[in-house]
């Protein structure tokens, strides 16, 4: 029996010996070191808590996902993470060096909760400055409105202007004494030549019957969606400034800044629509569209009050809200009513009135992409119902489609150039040029001569720059 257990005891070592050292060359020993802000860090190893740091501690070889973590409070916690790859029986020193502090799901919590405070708040804010200067405008546009009203009665007055027959809801329009010949001037432009014909033909109907047509439907249409009013103010040039492109609203407020006007109020009023022909799809104008549209444009700036009236009719092919293709429009505009601030208030019914009307026709041709650089033609014949022509001729803009944006722009007096300039993106842009003139008033035994002249513009802006070189 004694040579029995001599033998089996270190057969039973043997038997256990092995699985030691297989255990052993399994892991891999760490050691991570902390300094500072780092002490006392949880150490977390793949997915389970190991202690806190500084930290001694094997781990099974192979892939080891290491974070150490130290929170501040409940809402932000300090982070190290790395990953490392071991063998079976290695060691490896890790120094901890925490991360800025991050937000902890709580914190995030709070830190929305707090975001959507601060934009309720910013958000009530605003809508207490908007409504208050909707209030301001609201009280300084009932003042102006009331000087407006009296000056469209003085004129309606000294004029004898009456509504038109059979619409009462139209402006009061003048009747002219005399009107101006048609004279469209001779291009060689290609891109004109298809349009001239027509739209001489259009220019000619008005004339033929005294321009008697040229008024809405008696009984307005119900327009047929919520968007069509806002689409329809703006193919007919009614809109609020506020409601026009950022665009358009910087450039006034640059031609304000080089008029050094300290106070300007413009704003559309008494407009009224008349749908002819005109429906919607999701919303939105689509297919055909045809209107009339009337208001009062008023501008007020601490020197003088204007007050302008205007009739519009437009017709064009809507495509998704926008309008592409030809757009026909056709205004009918009573000279500016002006009274100036200094005036004395008893010598204001004593001022002689402008008697001055005038028709324009304007033919755009838009592409929604590129509506900027779109061949336009406009002829504008003024109406006098006084004895001078102190525009007695028609009048003529041709927009010609350059590429890229660009329009050169020649204008005509009658038959002769008068003007040329160019445009970027629907704003004046390079040099105009104004050609030497002459003009009779009628009031004068000799004609009014005017020199040449030209002004330098970069992107609707008058600068002083010679020769003009603004690209």
């Amino acid at each position: 029996m004694a040579l029995l257990c001599f033998i089996s005891v270190p057969y039973a070592q043997a038997q256990q010996a092995p699985a030691r050292t297989t255990g052993t060359a399994e892991r891999a020993t760490l050691r991570i070191a902390c300094e500072g802000d780092a002490m006392d860090a949880e150490v977390i190893v793949n997915g389970e808590f190991k202690g806190e740091c500084p930290l001694d501690f094997s781990a099974p070889a192979g892939s080891i996902e290491l974070r150490v973590i130290k929170k501040q409070g409940s809402t932000h916690v300090r982070s190290f993470e790395k990953t490392l790859r071991m063998g079976g029986g290695t060691a490896r020193r890790i120094d901890v060096e925490l991360g800025p502090p991050t937000l902890t799901e709580e914190g995030r919590r709070i830190e929305e909760s707090r975001r959507q405070r601060e934009q309720a708040e910013a958000a009530r804010l605003a809508a207490e400055r908007a409504e208050t200067a909707r209030r301001e405008r609201a009280r300084e546009r009932t003042r102006i409105d009331a000087v407006a009203d009296q000056m469209l009665a003085e004129s309606r007055a000294r004029n004898g202007v009456s509504p038109v027959e059979g619409c009462p809801d139209c402006p009061p329009v003048l009747r002219p004494a005399k009107r101006p010949g048609l004279e469209i001037p001779v291009t060689n432009e290609a891109t004109l030549a298809a349009w001239l014909p027509q739209a001489r033909a259009e220019v000619q109907a008005y004339l033929a019957d005294d321009g008697a047509s040229f008024r809405p439907p008696a009984q307005m249409q119900a327009l047929p969606c919520e968007s069509a009013a806002f689409t329809m103010r703006k193919l007919g040039g009614l809109l609020d400034p506020e409601d026009r492109s950022p665009e358009e609203q910087n450039q006034m407020r640059e031609q304000i800044k080089l008029l050094k006007l300290k106070r300007h109020t413009d704003y559309i009023r008494d407009v009224k629509l008349w749908p002819v022909q005109a429906r919607c799809e999701q919303g939105v104008l689509s297919g055909p569209l045809s209107f009339w549209a009337a208001g009062v444009q008023v501008t007020e700036t601490e020197q003088y009050t204007t007050v302008h009236s205007r009739l519009v009719r437009v017709e064009t092919n809507m495509v998704g809200g926008e309008a592409a293709g030809l757009i026909r429009l056709t205004s009918r505009n009573a000279s500016p009513l002006m009274r100036f601030a200094d005036t004395p208030a008893a010598n204001r019914n004593n001022q002689p009135g402008t008697r001055n009307e005038w028709v324009s026709f304007d033919y755009r041709f838009a592409n929604p992409k590129q509506a900027p650089e779109a061949l336009r033609i406009t002829f504008l014949l003024d109406e006098s119902a006084g004895s001078g022509d102190f525009f007695g001729r028609t009048r003529t803009t041709f927009s010609l489609p350059r590429g890229n944006g660009r329009s050169e722009n020649l204008e005509y007096d009658g038959q002769r150039p008068s003007a040329r300039s160019y445009s970027r993106n629907g704003l004046l842009h390079g040099e105009m040029t104004i050609f030497a003139y002459s003009m009779s008033t009628g009031l004068l035994t000799a004609d009014i001569k005017y020199p040449a002249q030209t002004v330098c513009y970069r992107d609707g802006v008058a600068i002083n720059m010679s020769p003009c070189r603004v690209d």
